[in-house]
């Protein structure tokens, strides 16, 4: 039968590796590859700094293979009949040959004992590093049956932004019905949008999920200010954006360098809180400057302003998530 086999996954940290796993762990389930209570066992490699410890680990111990050992499964035993995920696996240099024999044989052996265990594990292997330069040869032709590669953010496409913003203000949507029972509407200004969409994400995925959930937390009501209400609808404008996405530059090849008289010198900024202080917003502000030669983006006023706010203001604008 087809179906998911041994697999190599790699791309930058936050591309989604681990998600597209649980998507392979799904779909062997569905298609009956695997049972569907079949087990998946995930474990981030890079967190042993000692082979041995790793090696107990995986494979599991007898009691008595060294000081202090108990009798204990290893992640092959606990993953049998179903699929090991091992994260960020260029780290298992130190024991490749023990997972090699392990993945050939269809045999573990514990730590200290002498009695082979039969297991029947797909694994998924996934890395930062390109492991065709880092695993034994045999072993990477052993978990290389399928090999796919993640692109970072930045070489994805503006629609499939798109689809990615949709899935997250969606799945925040969602989880506000489940946590409040309340329907919660997210709207974001094309300002917004088009700040969240172009912005540079170095952490890939997993950060724009995070500014994507952070802007909406900062637009969202007070727990306390919803009363009984069983529909909301919530507005996220630009400042509402944490900084560092709103400023990141377009990425396009010809994109023009953001003229200096953009930035907030020390004399804007006193200006700035001038001006705020006697009442007026960052949009009015803005616009002042503007008039005055200083093109600066009302968002970036905004932003100045909430870095700005003392520590005991700061803490009393701290709210709860809805979620």
């Amino acid at each position: 039968m087809g179906g998911p086999r041994h697999s190599i996954i790699t791309g930058e940290s936050g591309t989604g590796k681990t998600m597209l796993a649980n998507l392979i762990y799904n779909y062997a389930k569905q298609i009956g590859v695997i049972g569907k209570n079949a087990p998946f066992i995930e474990i981030n490699c890079a967190q042993f700094t000692n082979p041995d410890i790793a090696a107990m680990e995986i494979f599991g111990s007898v009691e008595g293979a060294y000081t202090g050992s108990k009798k204990k499964k290893g992640l092959f035993e606990q993953a049998n009949g179903g699929i090991l995920f091992l994260d960020e696996a260029h780290t298992i240099e130190n024991y490749q040959n023990l997972l090699l024999k392990a993945i050939e044989s269809g045999k573990i052996r514990r730590i200290g004992d002498t009695k082979e265990i039969d297991i029947n594990v797909i694994v998924i292997a996934a890395s930062t590093k390109n492991l065709h330069e880092v695993f034994l040869p045999e072993l990477y032709q052993r978990l290389a049956q399928y090999e796919m590669h993640l692109p970072a953010l930045r070489e994805r496409s503006l629609a499939e932004k798109e689809n990615l913003f949709r899935h997250f203000v969606m799945r925040y949507e969602n989880a506000v019905w489940e946590a409040r029972h309340i329907r919660y509407h997210v709207i974001f200004t094309p300002e917004a949008k088009h700040a969240i969409l172009n912005a540079v994400y170095p952490r890939n995925i997993r950060q724009m999920r995070d500014v994507i959930n952070y802007s909406i937390d900062a637009s969202s009501p007070l727990i306390e200010d919803i009363g009984e209400k069983t529909e909301i609808t919530t507005v996220v404008d630009m400042e509402h954006i944490p900084f560092e996405a709103a400023e990141q530059p377009e990425t396009a090849e010809n994109s023009e360098p953001v003229a200096p008289d953009d930035k907030i010198t020390d004399q804007i900024a006193q200006f700035i809180q001038e001006q705020n202080a006697s009442g007026l917003g960052p949009r009015k502000i803005a616009r002042q400057l503007e008039a005055m030669g200083f093109p600066i983006p009302y968002y970036k006023v905004a932003y100045f302003l909430k870095k700005n706010i003392s520590a005991k203001e700061a803490e009393t604008a701290r709210k709860p998530s809805l979620i």
